[in-house]
């Protein structure tokens, strides 16, 4: 976005914090200020940041918070620029509290320092911090234009939770185009486009239909020419093509995408995996579409959600996990550049882990606490919008504290709920955590409890941090230096599970092993506590892994689970006949040129054949779905390993690369 630091210098209030001369020749405040814009203004990002550090540091600790905010929402935007965006953060909101609302003299100032720290927040998948960034910044906007971008922010994260809301505002910026003068004309496709999007969500396909094709025809048609615009209308328009039922059109539009059609096959990444079912609260029903981009060291970087069958957090749980892939350096560099940034794929969620997670476990120690106490956990339900429940339990939760009672018990539900819901901001969620753990501590609530809020706590603070970092194991144990968590069997044995199974995800076997030993043999621990069975079910899985037949049978054993039941236990499924093969090629994705991927799901019945076989990733989205799962109809494995040599285990997975015949 082109930089509209417009405002003259003087009237930002710097001429009346102009140092006296300085000896040597110094420059002044002033003249610093204005060597710091000029540098902003013509792009020079590295030395706007050297120029607006140095005058920060002369600004601190006087009494012109005005000015010094200012500095530091200019700063925040050249490192905005340079992409340090967790320094650009920073730096913004340090500065944005400062800048008063009523002062028209740095509008422009405070709309882009909302706006882009709107755009570091929806990047990093904090919707619901964005879109509170994002009406601040449509509150500052000074021209149409600007307030038609805020507005387009507020409609990309608000459309998964409200699409109704979101579509209501994407018609209020649509209004706004006749006043839109100059370069700025050329929103209106990218409206266009945004609104088809939001019809999607809502299930109106062929509306949105209508819209994608008035938006691909004023971008100019079905033409060879592609760029990022073309790219989404295209893109959005062969998925509502093909929700509409008419397969014909979506594989065209598609095939205008580029799509599937590289002179280099794009191959899976390398640890493409599909979010948790069990983990994420996700049904095996929901599906999904997620845009994303591949840096040049193969990770994906701005994942977004398209499309979502249903309203709610699904969407960003898709996004989430598709965060977290990677390719080969070596395989990026065969991928095309207009691809590389704007990759689509069709999500489903993985029913792979059969066991609850950890950290609903623990969510089930606070309810049972509060119920004890005479009191319950809210019921976020599925029949209403987590923004209407987030601003109902925000007024209520204000109502308390006028009160008086915001410290007592009596709140603690209301917190507990924000902290859940997908909507508040992970800022928000981490207070939220903060005021329930004092509660908690004030109320004497059993170890168990306080680890939950703590872990989750901890997990909120490094939530914005996966997209920009990338996904890595951070370990939760010095949680246990708290004594009341320490002294827990039960909290305890928690957060060394999730140690166990952070070590284990970075093949770290024997130390996973020692930890989850040591929670199997933990005798204060019941015999039946679920926390332990899955300790010992995990070590089973890891001898077996390492051959340790008699290891694995004696764990799986003192787990007390049936013989019968699916458990991580198992081995990889041997194939025993038949392979899957790319050569049994869809013929209508043949007729356009295709090529893909996909990665299928599927159990494994007790004689070795696989049945309900599902789609759980695939790339170009809904091009081989079926192909990917017709693929493994005929496939029998040799039984995987069981206690007593019975049944297999269920949600295998296994890919297959889709490529034309040479």
């Amino acid at each position: 976005m082109k930089a509209i630091w417009l405002a003259g210098v003087a009237a930002l209030g710097f001429a009346h914090v102009t140092a006296d001369a300085q000896t040597g020749g110094a420059p002044t405040i002033q003249q610093q200020f204005e060597a710091g814009s000029g540098a902003l203004t013509d792009g020079k990002w590295d030395e706007a940041v050297a120029v607006f550090t140095a005058l920060e540091q002369r600004l601190s600790g006087g009494k012109n918070n005005r000015s010094l905010a200012i500095v530091r929402v200019r700063k925040g935007e050249a490192l905005a620029q340079l992409g340090r965006e967790e320094e650009a953060e920073t730096a913004l909101k340090a500065g944005l509290p400062d800048l008063p609302a009523n002062d028209p003299s740095i509008a422009d100032d405070r709309y882009l320092a909302a706006l882009t720290i709107g755009q570091i927040a929806e990047r990093a998948l904090d919707y619901g911090g964005a879109v509170d960034h994002y009406r601040i910044a449509e509150s500052a906007a000074t021209t149409p234009g600007a307030k038609v971008r805020a507005i387009g922010g507020i409609v990309r994260t608000t459309m998964f939770q409200d699409a109704a809301s979101a579509l209501s505002d994407t018609d209020r910026a649509i209004a706004l185009l006749p006043q839109i003068e100059g370069s700025e004309k050329g929103l209106k496709p990218s409206l266009q486009t945004l609104r088809g999007r939001v019809l999607l969500n809502l299930g109106r396909f062929k509306d949105a239909r209508r819209e994608l094709h008035a938006a691909v025809g004023d971008l100019g048609g079905l033409t060879l020419k592609v760029d990022a615009s073309d790219l989404s209308a295209r893109g959005d328009l062969a998925l509502a093509a093909l929700l509409d039922g008419d397969e014909d059109s979506a594989r065209k539009y598609l095939a205008y995408t580029g799509a599937g059609r590289t002179k280099k096959p794009f191959t899976r990444g390398a640890d493409v995996a599909a979010p948790s079912c069990e983990e994420t609260g996700l049904s095996p029903d929901d599906v999904a579409v997620v845009q994303f981009s591949i840096a040049d060291d193969g990770s994906v970087v701005h994942a977004a959600p398209i499309y979502a069958s249903t309203q709610g957090p699904s969407a960003l749980e898709f996004a989430r996990a598709a965060s977290k892939w990677s390719w080969s350096p070596d395989a990026v560099k065969d991928i095309p550049g207009l691809l590389r940034r704007a990759t689509r794929v069709e999500m489903r969620c993985s029913t792979a882990i059969e066991r609850p997670s950890i950290r609903s476990l623990m969510r089930q120690d606070v309810e049972q606490w509060l119920a004890k106490r005479g009191s319950q956990a809210l019921d976020g339900g599925v029949s209403r919008q987590a923004v209407q429940l987030a601003a109902e339990w925000t007024s209520e939760l204000a109502r308390r504290e006028a009160a008086g009672s915001g410290t007592t018990l009596d709140t603690f539900p209301l917190l507990f709920a924000l902290t859940e819901n997908s909507t508040v901001s992970h800022d928000e969620k981490r207070a939220y955590f903060e005021r329930a753990m004092d509660i908690a501590r004030r109320e004497n609530a059993p170890g168990a409890v306080l680890a939950y809020l703590a872990i989750e706590k901890e997990l909120a603070g490094r939530a914005a941090l996966v997209t920009r970092r990338g996904w890595k194991h951070d370990s939760l144990m010095p949680l246990l230096a708290v004594p009341a968590i320490a002294a827990s069997p039960r909290a305890a044995a928690a957060i060394r599970l999730m140690e166990a199974d952070g070590l284990a995800g970075n093949k770290k076997r024997a130390e996973a092993r020692t930890i989850l030993a040591a929670i199997g043999d933990d005798r204060s621990l019941p015999a039946t506590d679920s926390l332990r069975t899955g300790a010992l079910v995990r070590l089973a899985s890891l001898e077996i892994a390492e051959g340790n037949e008699e290891a694995a049978r004696t764990a799986f054993a003192a787990s007390g689970l049936d013989a019968q039941q699916c458990a991580l236990v198992d081995a990889g499924p041997i194939m025993v006949g038949g392979r899957p093969t790319s050569s049994a090629f869809p013929t209508d994705v043949l007729r356009w040129g295709f090529e893909g991927w996909t990665v299928t799901e599927f159990d494994i019945t007790a004689d070795g054949d696989s049945q309900n076989l599902r789609t759980t990733v695939a790339y170009p989205p809904f091009v081989f779905s079926k192909a990917g799962r017709t693929m493994f109809d005929k496939i029998r494995y040799q039984q995987t390993y069981r206690p007593d040599g019975g049944l297999g285990c269920g949600a295998q997975s296994s890919s297959v690369t889709f490529r034309l015949p040479d």
